[in-house]
């Protein structure tokens, strides 16, 4: 049988010499394998496998299996450790898991007999790697910490460096981001010391992708190109093509989509180039959804397709998860529901199956999108809560600042790590300075011993005019020694006067990063507080219509034919109502993602259209409206926002006139402008609004009197509109009198 198995293994390895192209490495090592024997013998075939690893696998597992065999001939341990990993590794790399798996067992046997402590530690990263590949992300950290440990155990920086890496991808792509920042941070600081470039690269552009996960897109570009340029340096094509990939996709999310498809389509050429599968697929998902943005959607689905084929290949289901899910959601678009469910359906029980968050709230957006769809609202609400709890345990706050408190240690760290070498320099100068001038005073003195000396002989021997003449020289040679001490002198105070201002830069630098900081904290607090309100009052407000409609439903089905009227009338009102409450909240998101479009306001033909559509619906014929504009007024502004403004101020004036106690009531507008300011002048002689509530009429579901079915929206959003104008909106108001708003917004004229 082993007779057979060297005959085979003769066959593979002759057969390997004539199937990969001149190579010089391994010509050297074939070179050395023709006379080598035992244990050297098992080496070159190890290393011969190991550089055909990328050029022809077969004939790497043809080397590979040589120098197994040759191990278990002659009993070599390290030999079979080696045999057996490099096995594994090209099993990994055909996909086949289990047989990776089995290998590694062996090697790690093999290496723990021996006590080779490093290889040891190479087998658990490689372990780590096929589980983190597989989304198996608890086993992954498990191997990754016994490869960390080991390799502290021998103080092997670049191995720890790498692992801790590993680690930090496993974090990031189970969702716990701040670990990961922790962990990436670590890695950037060992690599840098070491000068390891490529895994310095590899750093930089994990936390690239963390932070344009988070949104953070300044920082991800940042961090983005610090890899692309590390990469650059050691011309790494398919590194490169990675982070041109993480660029594109931060230009898609700030909407710079030529500059996205271009990065995207450099990147894919690399990526081709390098037969590289998995980050084909990801580009090319990118490129499908990029299109999806700019509604072309028969591209977008092609590109999400092409992006499938490549992920399967890859047996990586986070990747598999997130196309099946843009697959679906294309799908929605183009109204293919059927495929649309199954293919959102398949994308969610993958990123449940492994753990992904990220994948999680993908899948549950699309599902909410297709019952939206479909109107089938209640699944779509359910769906959305599914969402919103989900993005909520990603996107925390609490995360965001950890995440940032983290990179700024980090970059002060750095810093104040490039002070001190700028310390020390300037230390060295000034040694350098002071040794000069002790020189300088040492040739002075040199210089004076030898014109006594030299006065004296020339004294002695009355040398008088020989004398005089000499003395003149040295005058003149100790004058130009004294400018010298003066120039180095003034030399030595620029460079004190240099270094504090300096220092005084850099103190002032640190208190506006300080200032910075503390005035963005503050606005993200104020913007989520005023989020976290909006969302609980919605979905409540949401709820109470619903429960309504159905408790309605029910009593419609037990009445006679005559009550059932008057509850579907009812049923009608609440219907109404909820449209109503759903429009003022389409509104909200139109204030916040408006693209600030400029146009020339026509006011009169604006506030007359809103009157005819808001006297009919509201019944408001007992209610005159008057109108007072400036003639020569031409302003330019978002003509949405203006709408919005003025359809809430007049239903708010009209739901709370008089026109229901069966009096006349009236609203006068009035618009005048001067250089700086436009003033809106909107009057009525209603209810008024109560003293007790006046100071809170502008906040979210205020409503100032139990007389109204609204929901307290409607003078929220006119603030909203103001305040994203730059404006201002004052109010005045008497109970059972009248009601005033004045507003001023900034004056620009259409010229």
């Amino acid at each position: 049988m082993k007779f057979r198995q060297l005959i085979i293994i003769t066959l593979l390895t002759s057969l390997a010499s004539l199937s990969y192209a001149q190579n010089p490495i391994v010509d050297s090592l074939k070179n050395v394998l023709v006379s080598a024997e035992g244990e050297d013998r098992v080496n070159t075939l190890v290393e011969l496998a190991f550089n055909l690893e990328n050029i022809n696998i077969d004939s790497a597992k043809a080397y590979a299996h040589e120098a197994l065999y040759l191990s278990e001939k002659i009993n070599y341990k390290s030999g079979l450790g080696e045999s057996y990993f490099e096995l594994a590794w090209i099993h990994k790399t055909e996909g086949q898991k289990e047989k990776a798996l089995n290998l590694l067992e062996l090697a790690e046997k093999q290496f723990s007999e021996i006590d080779a402590k490093k290889r040891l530690a190479s087998v658990y990263n490689i372990y780590g790697v096929i589980f983190q590949n597989s989304s198996e992300y608890q086993s992954a950290y498990k191997y990754y910490q016994k490869s960390l440990e080991k390799y502290k155990e021998i103080n092997d920086k670049k191995g720890e460096a790498k692992t801790l890496n590993n680690i930090g991808t496993i974090f990031y792509r189970s969702g716990k981001f701040t670990r990961a920042v922790e962990f990436y941070f670590k890695a950037i600081k060992i690599n840098e010391n070491l000068n390891d470039i490529r895994s310095t690269g590899l750093s930089y552009g994990n936390l690239g992708n963390l932070f344009r996960q988070q949104k953070d897109y300044s920082n991800a570009l940042k961090y983005y190109k610090k890899a692309k340029k590390q990469f650059e340096i050691i011309s790494n094509e398919q590194k490169i093509g990675m982070t041109l990939d993480g660029i594109g996709s931060v230009y898609q999310k700030i909407n710079k989509i030529d500059s996205a498809l271009i990065n995207y389509k450099e990147a894919l050429e690399y990526f081709t180039k390098a037969n590289d599968k998995p980050q084909i697929a990801t580009t090319l998902n990118n490129i499908g959804k990029l299109y999806q943005e700019t509604e072309e959607y028969e591209n977008a689905l092609q590109n999400h397709q092409k992006a499938l084929d490549y992920a399967l290949s890859t047996e990586d289901k986070s990747r598999i998860a997130e196309v099946y899910t843009n697959i679906g959601k294309m799908q929605i678009k183009l109204g293919l529901y059927d495929d649309s469910h199954k293919n959102l359906i398949k994308g969610l029980g993958m990123a449940r199956d492994i753990g992904e968050q990220q994948r999680e709230l993908e899948s549950y957006e699309g599902l909410f999108q297709y019952f939206e769809a479909k109107e089938q609202f209640r699944e779509a609400f359910y769906n959305y809560i599914k969402y919103s709890q989900v993005k909520d345990s990603l996107y925390s706050l609490e995360k965001s600042r950890e995440i940032h408190r983290l990179a700024k240690e980090f970059e002060t760290e750095k810093k104040e790590q490039e002070n001190n070498l700028l310390r020390e320099k300037e230390a060295a100068n000034l040694a350098t300075i002071q040794k000069q001038r002790i020189q300088a005073y040492a040739l002075l003195g040199g210089i004076l011993l030898f014109l006594t000396f030299s006065i004296y002989y020339y004294r002695v021997y009355q040398q008088k005019k020989a004398t005089n003449e000499l003395l003149a020289r040295q005058n003149d040679e100790i004058n130009r020694k004294q400018s010298q001490i003066v120039s180095i002198n003034e030399s030595l105070k620029k460079s004190q006067i240099q270094l504090h201002h300096a220092n005084e830069e850099l103190q002032k630098l640190n208190t506006g990063l300080e200032s910075t900081v503390k005035e963005r904290t503050f606005e993200l607090q104020k913007s989520n507080q005023e989020l976290d309100t909006f969302l609980y009052q919605s979905s409540h407000a949401l709820r109470r219509p619903v429960v309504s409609v159905m408790g309605l439903t029910q009593l419609a089905r037990m009445e006679e034919n005559g009550g059932a009227v008057r509850l579907y009338d009812k049923i009608d009102d609440t219907l109404v109502r909820m449209d109503l409450m759903l429009k003022k909240l389409v509104m909200a998101s139109e204030i916040n993602f408006t693209n600030g479009k400029k146009e020339t306001i026509d006011f009169h033909r604006t506030i007359t259209d809103i009157w005819s559509e808001l006297s009919t619906k509201l019944q408001a014929d007992r209610i005159k409206l008057e109108l007072y504009i400036d003639n020569d007024l031409e302003y330019q502004t978002d003509k949405r926002l203006i709408k919005i403004m003025f359809q809430n101020l007049l239903e708010n004036a009209i739901v709370y006139s008089r026109a229901n106690m069966q009096e006349v009531s009236n609203i006068k507008i009035t618009i005048s402008h001067d250089s700086s300011y436009l003033n809106i002048i909107v009057h009525d002689n209603g209810i008024g609004i109560p003293e007790e509530v006046i100071s809170n009429i502008f906040n979210m579901f205020t409503v100032g009197t139990d007389k109204t079915k609204g929901y307290g929206l409607g003078l929220y959003l006119v603030k909203k509109v103001i305040e994203r104008l730059n404006g201002d909106i004052f109010v005045n108001s008497r109970k059972e009198e009248f009601t005033t708003f004045n507003i001023r917004l900034p004056f620009f004229p259409s010229n």
